[in-house]
């Protein structure tokens, strides 16, 4: 998900191991720089459209602390 959609086709599956024994259960896509470039577009757009990127730094630390 980036932006609050669904995305594939960006990279290379790459296999999900259990911690516990190492076996593979799932796979995702290694999206790899673009799909960075565009999941940091996306929160900065995100952060502005809201009313969080109003509130003072302390406060978003308290709100986050308690969380």
């Amino acid at each position: 998900m980036i932006g609050g959609r669904p995305v594939s086709g960006l990279g290379p599956q790459v296999a999900v191991h259990r911690p516990s024994d190492l076996l593979p259960y799932a796979s995702i896509e290694d999206g790899g720089a673009e799909a960075v470039g565009r999941s940091v577009e996306a929160a900065k757009a995100g952060l502005s459209a809201s009313r969080w990127s109003k509130v003072p730094p302390r406060e978003r630390a308290r709100v986050l602390y308690k969380w």
